[in-house]
């Protein structure tokens, strides 16, 4: 009885499945990218080339103001490749490590939006991907000359990552 139970129990169950996807998610990358993974959690850290495993990713400015940077090998074709075919719940798990942090992106304007306290910028960025940037009012002369298809890169903290695209708050434009 006591196997049996501790067979059905909730957290051995979740145990297995984190496993399971953390595996599953580091043969997708490595399958994905031709790169070998340098950490087996589901938080995918930064990939180290296989035919030159002694070199590493080059790493965006770390601390910069108080700001944590992801690696410069972040895009958000990357993040969206994450969460592709998962539930939600499990998405927010795998990219939970990445939230938070600050990333460069750049691409071209597709639209912008005034909000009651934030201007808003759909960017496509260089990768393919959309990205949903969120600025303070204080941006909203500069956001509001911006037209479709203008070029823009842009610093923010990563909000949420999603299939579509991946949102940013905190955003400035760098260029």
């Amino acid at each position: 009885m006591f196997i049996a139970n501790l067979l059905l129990s909730p957290s051995l169950r979740l145990v297995l499945i984190a496993g399971g996807l953390a595996s599953m998610v580091k043969d997708y990358l490595e399958k994905e990218s031709g790169l070998r993974s340098n950490a087996i959690a589901p938080s995918v850290a930064p990939k180290i080339p296989v035919e030159n495993s002694r070199t590493t990713p080059a790493l965006a400015p770390q601390n910069v103001a108080g700001r944590d940077y992801v690696p410069t090998d972040v895009t958000p074709k990357f993040l969206c490749s994450l969460v592709e075919g998962q539930t939600s719940m499990l998405a927010q798990k795998i990219v939970e490590v990445y939230i938070g942090k600050w990333m460069m992106v750049s691409g071209t304007v597709f639209n912008t939006h005034e909000r009651t306290l934030s201007v808003g910028v759909t960017l496509d960025s260089d990768d393919g991907k959309l990205v949903y940037l969120t600025f303070e009012n204080t941006w909203l002369e500069q956001i509001s000359v911006l037209r479709k298809g203008n070029r823009i890169s842009v610093v923010g903290k990563i909000s949420e990552i999603e299939h579509p695209g991946v949102s940013m708050e905190s955003c400035e434009i760098s260029s």
